[in-house]
């Protein structure tokens, strides 16, 4: 075999390994940015609210001598109304909470949030 053909093909043989591994280290790369939402989430100022009020009256239902079978009924009709109040529908929490789910440093921020607007009321039901 031709010398330079052997180098020729020891330099192609380097460049396809090293192509490759460049392919596998791409491919185990995580993307740490945000997503990009396909939608316009529920601003997180307002999803803490929704959120307080949801998490308050799923403690109310819970502690309440409520049937079972009427619990998920009670729990939907006070979710829909909390929905209308902020103007928004399921779908679109369902949508905005997802989407800051992605992001769990963000979603940490926005339950620290929750617990301070929920701790407030408490504070202000107590004085």
């Amino acid at each position: 075999m031709d010398v330079n053909l052997k180098r020729y093909l020891q330099k192609l043989y380097y460049i396809a390994i090293a192509f490759v591994m460049l392919i596998i280290i791409a491919s185990c790369h995580k993307n740490e940015t945000a997503p990009t939402p396909s939608i316009r989430p529920i601003g997180v100022d307002t999803i803490v609210k929704v959120l307080a009020d949801i998490h308050l009256i799923e403690a109310s239902v819970n502690i309440r001598f409520i049937e079972d079978y009427k619990k998920q009924e009670t729990r939907n009709t006070l979710k829909s109304k909390i929905y209308k109040q902020y103007g928004i529908t399921a779908l679109k929490f369902k949508e905005s909470y997802d989407y800051y789910s992605e992001n769990p440093i963000l979603l940490d921020s926005i339950y620290t949030e929750v617990i301070t607007e929920i701790t407030q009321r408490e504070l202000k039901t107590i004085k």
